[in-house]
């Protein structure tokens, strides 16, 4: 499963945005919220992706950053959410405060987000009130790189109780008991090897 494009971006075409890989031009989709922090054309640009595929429909949806990805696949399992309401939901409202609305079980700012009416928002709070936990001073969620590592893992098909065993020792060896920022792809490449033997 493809989890992330880097290439040269080209242009928008709408709100699908150009990137150039190889010699390849991808075309993804994205929450308005990215068009007005994209780089000048001909620059580098990430984004972090999905390929939503459904009968006749294959999209690849890009988004800026791992949070706003995991919120849109979060999203997707909402009973009548699709990809355009979610890319709409993700595009009104930042990640922290949407699970903010979802931790506080904010019924009514939660109806007044565009793209989400009454119905919506309460299967919303049903489907993900569990998903984002409050972490207390003595909470033991396991958050930040290592759950997103999981999810990646996960989508690729590997099984999530091995990806949750063996990625702590990695990303022991990567970081070397500092920060994981910028390492995160050794992280997962060096997971997709192990998780493979």
């Amino acid at each position: 499963m493809l989890y992330s494009v880097r290439g040269v971006y080209r242009g928008v075409d709408g709100e699908k945005v150009l990137i150039e890989t190889g010699g390849l031009t991808w075309e993804i989709d994205v929450p308005s919220s990215i068009l007005s922090q994209l780089p000048e054309p001909g620059d580098s640009l990430l984004l972090y992706v999905y390929l939503y595929h459904r009968e006749d429909v294959l999209s690849l949806i890009g988004f800026a950053s791992r949070e706003e990805r995991r919120l849109f696949l979060d999203l997707l399992k909402v009973q009548g959410v699709g990809p355009r309401q979610a890319l709409r939901i993700i595009s009104s409202v930042p990640v922290p405060i949407f699970r903010e609305i979802i931790q506080n079980e904010d019924l009514a700012r939660l109806a007044k987000t565009p793209g989400i009416g009454k119905k919506t928002a309460q299967k919303l709070l049903l489907t993900l009130k569990g998903s984002y936990v409050k972490q207390g001073p003595g909470g033991t969620e396991k958050a930040g790189p290592h759950r997103e590592l999981v999810e990646a893992l996960a989508e690729m098909g590997f099984d999530r109780s091995r990806a949750e065993s063996v990625l702590p020792d990695i990303i022991q060896e990567v970081s070397g008991g500092e920060s994981v920022e910028g390492k995160e792809q050794e992280i997962l490449r060096r997971a997709i090897i192990r998780l493979s033997e």
